[in-house]
């Protein structure tokens, strides 16, 4: 921590003391003094006021960062430390007060805008952060608060960087797309590439495309590195808000705009053209501003009262009265929000309670109430909350949501209970899968299930179920797999099988196609048989990649190509499914042949996806259901996918009152299990598995 504190400027007489706010529900308000260029600091006034409708005055709130607004070069590509926070002394009724520099350059900016007259709740000043009780009850009222502001104004920082580009892509591109839109429809849109100088001809844009993309990589970089997109709290305070304000340096940019336009680019494919290549995390920033703004677009609609959320919702949750349907709401919100990143990771369950206190069925209170003391450990806080929630749920979806074992930040957690601290497993819950607002698997059959086949006692979970198979061999993970492409590893486990998998009658490579994606393809559940074209482009895409790049960073390809040689091991009528060797060796050739010739890198791309378009849309659906896990089989020949974490000899369960297979490992010192997650199963996820297992079924302890 460095202190920048104004010693060449009068000593102020001492630091400043809050005084305990009077009840009913009050608040502080702040008061910022027009900008004095001979003024050494920022001059503030706190005032006490209610928060009661029509007893207290107009106000604005601060939606901000309280480290360094811009995420430093170190901790965006290495994970490493955040940058030094700065601190700055201010001028509070008269006495000091330090502020961290973001909150610093916000007040400065609003002393120069004209907005000083204007009253400010921020949350570093107005509560006082060194009292617990206070702490506890003003964040509570939060969502209150962000609610009653006549403007939320985000402060993304005083660095100006790359707003220039920013504003020109919300304000030229956005303008010239709406037009565009307006004359040719949004399909034409959608379908057009950002590439093609034809149609930035069309939009009007008078650009040459290395100017067009160096805007573009400005773009993303902004988004990526604006500490602001990742925090969990801004989620409540934006979805809240009335009006919504942007403000980055001196410039102001419409939050419509970076919505709208922020959505276009993610649904049309462009941020995988434009966003650079060896960008790690392309839609970082992007795709938190649309998880913001469904949840906004839920929480006007009414939320758990909406008629859309039950309708799409009633089936899969099971939920049947007004408290099931809020609890899913609950559950469903916060997982939306763990993605996010919070200081204190008690946040990332306080940080959305102002939101869904709003839809509480009447004569209920809120079940959570935040508390910052420190009687209360956060492992026994994340546990209390999974209790509760599964308590009051109808089946076990909650389930979904445990991680892998390896992502976990508190090891003391038990297996069944999230670890709301991180971020989740990198792939979509198989239990929450829809078609048509209708489950797609339901391997337990739920709606025979009565009551509710589980009971809790302290931190042990009792569940009904029986195993059905035991692992017997397991890939790397899918993801890994996918970004170092050596896909071979998958090609091994589905080597294991005999040429017919024995549980659907259907050949072993399309048993695998349709397993890696959980069989379900661009909304159709079983997959269409179609996409297993798709399939064998992207395994030809990737392999060629893999050799490529292999034969290009000065690494030896013959390991690789001794690799490829497994193509050739799987029978004529399997060759269609794959591609072969010699195909993947001229594709690798064709790639580094065109790369010799390109000289914008994002043309790969397009090159490639010209060349097999049909490979996008199976490693779209792969990104969903891979992630973390891994391919397997086991001792009795099913092919699934499944938990990262799992080993030969853990083992597949049917779990009562859930809609898929879960993996369990059996603890040495204990008579329980580990739940590691969710499984897909090839043939054995509408029931089968009932049938398989008979009556056997008996209780089983989840610790």
């Amino acid at each position: 921590m460095v202190i920048r504190s104004l010693s060449w400027a009068p000593a102020l007489p001492e630091r400043f003391r809050y005084t305990p706010l009077p009840r009913p529900p009050s608040i502080r308000l702040l008061q910022v003094e027009k900008y004095n260029p001979t003024d050494p600091r920022i001059r503030c006034w706190v005032y006490t006021c209610p928060l009661a409708e029509g007893l207290r005055p107009p106000f604005d709130a601060l939606s901000y960062c309280w480290s360094g607004a811009v995420i430093d070069e170190d901790e965006e590509e290495n994970g490493g430390p955040q940058g030094q926070d700065f601190w700055y002394e201010i001028e509070v009724n008269g006495t000091s007060w330090m502020v961290m520099d973001s909150l610093y350059d916000a007040l400065l900016a609003r002393s120069r805008s004209g907005d000083g007259e204007r009253l400010l709740w921020v949350d570093a000043l107005c509560i006082n952060q060194t009292d617990d009780e206070e702490k506890t009850e003003q964040v509570a009222l939060m969502g209150e608060i962000y609610a009653a502001a006549s403007r939320v104004i985000v402060w993304l920082g005083a660095d100006g960087s790359y707003v220039d580009e920013v504003a020109y892509i919300h304000t030229t591109v956005a303008n010239a797309l709406d037009r565009f839109i307006d004359d040719r429809g949004a399909e034409v849109a959608f379908k057009s590439s950002p590439q093609d100088t034809a149609f930035l001809g069309a939009l009007g844009l008078d650009i040459q495309l290395d100017e067009w993309f160096r805007i573009w990589r400005a773009y993303f970089h902004f988004f990526r590195t604006r500490r602001w997109f990742f925090r969990a709290w801004i989620v409540q305070e934006v979805v809240l808000a009335r009006e919504v304000q942007v403000r980055c340096g001196d410039k102001v940019i419409p939050w419509e705009a970076f919505i709208s336009l922020g959505r276009f680019i993610l649904y049309s494919g462009w941020v995988q053209v434009l966003a650079p290549i060896e960008q790690k995390l392309k839609f970082a920033g992007i795709n938190e501003l649309n998880t913001i703004w469904s949840m906004q677009m839920d929480f006007r609609s009414g939320g758990p009262w909406s008629l859309g959320f039950r309708q799409t919702q009633q089936h899969l949750s099971g939920a049947q009265t007004d408290s099931e349907f809020w609890y899913w709401y609950l559950l469903r919100v916060l997982d939306n929000v763990r993605g996010q990143l919070a200081t204190n990771p008690r946040d990332k369950v306080y940080c959305i309670l102002g939101m869904t206190s709003k839809f509480l069925p009447t004569g209920i209170p809120s079940p959570i109430r935040p508390d910052y003391s420190q009687d209360l450990q956060t492992a026994d806080m994340f546990a209390d909350v999974a209790r509760l929630i599964l308590d009051r749920l109808p089946n076990l979806g909650f389930l979904a949501l445990a991680e892998d074992q390896t992502e976990r930040s508190f090891s003391n957690l038990p297996s069944w209970v999230p670890d709301w601290s991180v971020p989740g497993s990198n792939h979509g819950h198989l239990s929450w899968a829809q078609v048509s607002d209708m489950p797609i698997y339901n391997a337990s059959r739920v709606e025979t299930v009565q009551g509710r086949p589980w009971t809790m006692r302290g931190a042990t979970l009792y569940l009904q179920g029986s195993p059905l198979d035991i692992i017997a061999s397991v890939s790397e993970p899918v993801g890994l797999m996918v970004t170092t492409h050596w896909i071979q590893s998958c090609l091994r486990i589905c080597e294991m099988l005999p040429e017919r998998y024995a549980y659907t009658g259907q050949g072993r490579i399309e048993a695998l196609w349709r397993t890696l994606i959980a069989d379900e393809f661009e909304g159709r559940h079983p997959a269409p048989p179609e996409a297993a074209s798709n399939f064998r482009d992207w395994a030809s895409i990737v392999l060629a990649l893999g050799l490529h790049t292999r034969s290009s960073n000065d690494q030896n390809p013959g390991p690789y190509l001794d690799e490829l040689s497994i193509l050739d091991k799987f029978s004529r009528a399997e060759e269609e499914l794959l591609p072969t060797k010699d195909q993947v060796v001229k594709k690798a050739n064709k790639i580094s042949t065109a790369l010799e010739t390109i000289q914008i890198d994002e043309e790969l791309l397009d090159f490639v996806t010209k060349g097999d378009g049909a490979a996008m849309p199976y490693g779209s659906r792969l990104g969903a259901t891979g992630g973390s896990r891994r391919l397997y089989v086991t001792a009795g020949g099913c092919l699934g996918i499944g938990p990262g974490s799992m080993e030969e000899g853990d083992a597949v369960w049917l779990i009562r009152g859930a809609r898929v297979p879960f993996v369990l490992r059996k603890c040495r010192e204990l008579q329980a299990m580990q739940l590691l997650g969710e499984t897909y199963v090839h043939g054995f996820m509408h029931g089968e598995m009932v049938d398989a297992v008979g009556g056997d079924v008996a209780e089983v302890a989840i610790v």
